[in-house]
């Protein structure tokens, strides 16, 4: 059982889906999760791979899967899900040898719609496309169910607890390497947190902790990561080029990017300049 080794052994993940199934092919706009179906044998390569690379635990290539996603396409949420835990399966089955526990886990990501009042979904439908996939997932014999994090950045928040202490929590900094068509998405993170070392404990410098905003920046078809650039160098000239125009109604432009830095971010903000000054 899982829950007898966490906590007491290192379990060890597995790494990205979706830049391996670019590799294989995927084409940008067309969702992975179909591959579980159409090109199943990738995937399970992709599975047995991380297997073989020593991974304990394996998402399943469903970070998209939702009900809100596959109620009304050529495929059902059922499907996706089963399939999904099918193929992770076989890629344990040919990927592991030395005969240890492995386990699959259920990938859940965002359901690329804004609540309410920001957008139009409500919590209860929301609640509804996320209970409707573990049901899938549980039934289809996943392990664990990982809620991943959602593509966009989130505010950073000081949490302040009755004794006195003080936690700075980041919740998501964004995906590194994001081929989303979200312009939002497009906005990463780089958590800078220096602390100093003394014999009576360790404390954090806050004047100096907060984030480096970044783009990451792509070409267009097929998808090509070209750079991750500070926000601060980027340029207008980058933003014009960037490979999310070509999905058609996007709005990105630099002045995009800085307005959602400062409205995310806020004074956490950090420049090269500062984090490299003494």
């Amino acid at each position: 059982m899982i829950r007898e080794r966490l906590g007491k052994e290192l379990l060890y993940f597995d790494g990205g889906m979706g830049t391996l199934l670019q590799a294989k092919g995927l084409l940008p706009g067309e969702l992975p999760e179909i591959w579980n179906l159409e090109h199943a044998e990738a995937v399970v390569e992709i599975h047995r791979k991380y297997f073989e690379a020593g991974s304990d635990i394996i998402l399943t290539n469903t970070f998209g899967a939702n009900a809100l996603k596959f109620h009304s396409r050529e495929y059902g949420l059922k499907e996706i899900v089963t399939a999904a835990i099918e193929n992770a399966r076989k890629g344990a089955e040919q990927g592991v040898r030395d005969g240890r526990e492995v386990y699959v886990a259920l990938d859940i990501g965002p359901t690329g719609k804004l609540l309410q009042p920001m957008g139009d979904l409500s919590f209860e439908k929301a609640y509804e496309a996320f209970a409707e996939a573990v049901k899938y997932g549980e039934e289809a014999g996943a392990d664990l169910i990982i809620g991943a994090h959602p593509h966009v950045v989130q505010p950073i928040e000081q949490i302040q607890t009755d004794n006195g202490n003080s936690s700075i929590c980041y919740y998501s900094l964004g995906n590194y390497v994001s081929t989303q068509q979200n312009g939002r998405s497009m906005l990463e993170g780089m958590a800078w947190v220096p602390y100093h070392v003394a014999q009576d404990g360790i404390s954090l410098l806050e004047n100096k902790t907060g984030v480096i905003p970044l783009v990451c920046h792509y070409t267009s078809s097929p998808v090509r990561i070209q750079n991750i650039y500070p926000l601060e160098d980027y340029t207008q000239e980058l933003a014009s080029s960037h490979g999310i125009i070509s999905y058609g109604g996007i709005s990105f432009s630099l002045s995009d990017l800085q307005q959602w830095s400062t409205e995310t971010f806020g004074d956490w903000v950090l420049t090269k300049d500062a984090v490299l000054s003494d």
